[in-house]
């Protein structure tokens, strides 16, 4: 089974984006203590955008299930160690004590590159930037194969977000 993204899906991936991007703005500015944290969250979102405005060209159809897999890191566990030690719990949801599990979809393109970067279900705007965040910057994956030839490649993860 093989999944096309057409250039309007892109463009509504945009458009959350920046929407997101908007209510942290807003958000941001009625609480000046949160200045710091708000420039941090304007830069990694920028960052998202451009991100996935370069990398969400990727050429060829996009699968969901391949003869190989793609495969981040060396070690079976290394997708959970670095979601562990990348993710920061934003203060808001923790003041607020708001938890949730974060299901992030993304596509690890023929060149191992992450694209694409979207929250699958809405939890919280702290959460799910947090997820967007840290799912954007990833290091480079083993990309999928079909028959020997590295492919694009859907992928979904959940980010569990749990005070103690």
């Amino acid at each position: 089974m093989k999944t096309k993204i057409n250039s309007g899906f892109k463009a509504k991936v945009l458009n959350i984006v920046f929407i997101v991007f908007g209510i942290i703005v807003i958000l941001g500015c009625n609480n000046s203590k949160n200045e710091k944290e708000l420039i941090n969250n304007q830069t990694v979102l920028q960052d998202t955008i451009t991100k996935s405005i370069v990398e969400d060209v990727f050429d060829g159809e996009v699968f969901d299930v391949v003869d190989e897999m793609p495969v981040f890191g060396s070690t079976p566990n290394a997708l959970n160690e670095y979601i562990a030690s990348h993710v920061r719990y934003p203060d808001e949801a923790k003041e607020n004590g708001i938890q949730g599990k974060v299901y992030v979809s993304f596509v690890v393109t023929k060149t191992g590159n992450v694209a694409d970067v979207k929250v699958a279900n809405f939890v919280n705007e702290f959460l799910d930037a947090e997820a967007i965040r840290v799912i954007s910057a990833m290091p480079n994956w083993t990309p999928g194969k079909i028959n020997g030839e590295a492919v694009n490649v859907k992928f979904n993860i959940p980010i569990n977000f749990k005070l103690n």
